[in-house]
């Protein structure tokens, strides 16, 4: 699909109707946990604080998606840039999810002890 070979039409259109729908979805969860679980949580560490940004900021790429396939950016696009625009914000929004998923599998007292070590060694 990179290259501009054709997809099937089902497979387009699931494409399409998928971008919106998890672009959408994906506005109202960050908008949920800003709302009432940001301003509860208790840092760890700043480890934690890349994991819940990077995933808050998912956000973005995915609700770029939605805008692309219902019309609103994009809309001089050919279909193969299109098809590449949407797969470039995918591949954004993936990397994105997998540094969230990295950094909150990060056990924090790793993070302390780094830098419990780093400072016992500048001394």
């Amino acid at each position: 699909m990179w290259r501009g070979e054709r997809s099937s039409a089902g497979i387009s259109s699931a494409s399409k109707v998928l971008g919106i729908i998890i672009g959408i979805y994906f506005a109202f969860v960050v908008i949920y946990l800003s709302l009432n679980v940001l301003p509860a949580l208790e840092w760890r560490g700043l480890l934690d604080e890349i994991a819940v940004m990077s995933y808050l900021i998912g956000a973005v790429p995915l609700l770029g998606t939605t805008l692309l396939e219902i019309g609103l950016v994009g809309k001089n696009l050919n279909d193969k840039a299109r098809r590449q625009a949407h797969f470039l914000l995918l591949t954004v929004f993936l990397i994105l999810s997998h540094v969230a998923m990295i950094f909150g599998m990060t056990e924090p007292q790793s993070q302390h002890e780094h830098m419990h070590h780093a400072m016992e060694a500048g001394r």
